[in-house]
């Protein structure tokens, strides 16, 4: 293919000359989902829909996904119950000794799962006194769970706070849905919240996509360019680079995690709040997992979940989801690394 002989500083110079170009169109016509307000207490209902599936009670639909070839990857069923979670079919088999609210991105929700085949399902399946509830939503970045955790009140769904626990499952990939990338500004910008670092916390900005208009504005246009997009993701040509973060980017995931733990431990009064490491997250353990630890936060790591394992049989195909026997394994995993029954 052409492009893929193209030099990478030519790409630079793509990208140099869109942020020149288009610097005066786009700052005539930007727009946004959120509130710009820089300190707001209390989102406004638009800022609120994108939070779990807020919309959605009572839902059910089918997702469908094939290759270039029309190939069908997935076929399967997601059902939204009346809390706006993901559908668990075997938590009504199983006491409330322990409770565990997942939350996280599509790898939570079961992106091209079956309810009863996502990783809170099977945890519930393979124990007897443990429930789960299903926060995941696909897309999600860190702003969202801290989102959620900050202005919604999970902890009076149960009676006993004190018994659950939050896993957090955790990939490279979430770094960038907190400080950008092209891709992620390209079909999340617009919906995720954007906070920033001050003297007293976080505060929420805006949208991801209001914060950084220019950048914003060249995704849009590389993205609209057959083939180019589809390269620069392959090549993983993004901004930033992938996993190149600066220590301030890295400062602000820690501080988003930090304060994303503080706020579930006023909410539900215990310290149960773990970071679970998806397989294949090296770079997150070599900069977060030690830092995490010292301020307090539970990590658990997966990766020994895909040892010795057909690696074709764990992921979707064409796809980076686990699959019905790779979400398997993982809760397996956890049921073992958090000593569940």
């Amino acid at each position: 293919m052409i492009l893929s002989k193209i030099n990478f500083k030519f790409y630079v110079l793509i990208i140099i000359f869109l942020k020149l170009f288009f610097i005066q169109v786009y700052a005539a016509g930007s727009h946004d989902h959120l509130s710009h307000q820089a300190d707001i207490k209390i989102p406004n209902d638009n800022f609120r829909k994108y939070l779990y599936y807020y919309n959605l009670t009572n839902w059910q639909g089918l997702a469908k996904k094939t290759d270039d070839n029309g190939k069908i990857l997935y076929e399967v069923k997601y059902t939204i119950d009346n809390d706006h979670l993901r559908f668990n079919p075997y938590n009504q088999k199983n006491t409330s000794e322990t409770n565990l609210v997942f939350v996280g991105c599509s790898v939570t929700f079961g992106e091209g799962l079956n309810d009863d085949q996502t990783i809170p399902a099977q945890v519930a399946l393979y124990t007897q006194h443990t429930k789960t509830f299903n926060y995941g939503t696909s897309g999600y970045g860190p702003t969202h769970v801290l989102s959620y955790f900050k202005y919604f009140n999970l902890a009076k769904r149960f009676t006993q706070p004190k018994n659950v626990k939050a896993i957090y499952i955790w990939g490279d990939y979430l770094i960038m849905r907190a400080v950008g990338s092209l891709d992620y500004l390209r079909w999340g910008g617009d919906i995720a919240p954007y906070y920033k670092m001050s003297p007293t916390g976080l505060k929420l900005s805006s949208s991801l996509s209001k914060e950084f208009p220019i950048e914003n504005l060249i995704s849009k246009v590389i993205f609209s360019i057959p083939y180019l997009g589809k390269y620069l993701i392959k090549s993983r040509f993004d901004w930033p680079l992938y996993n190149h973060y600066s220590d301030q980017d890295i400062d602000l995931i820690i501080q988003i995690l930090k304060e994303t733990k503080e706020h579930y431990q006023r909410q539900f009064g215990n310290d149960q709040f773990y970071i679970a490491f998806y397989p294949f997250s090296d770079y997150s353990i070599s900069k977060l997992q030690l830092r995490l630890n010292q301020i307090g936060i539970k990590t658990i790591n997966l990766a020994s979940a895909y040892e010795n394992v057909d690696i074709s049989k764990i992921f979707i195909p064409g796809d980076l989801h686990p699959s019905p026997y790779g979400a398997h394994l993982l809760a397996l995993e956890l049921i073992k690394k958090l000593g569940l029954k």
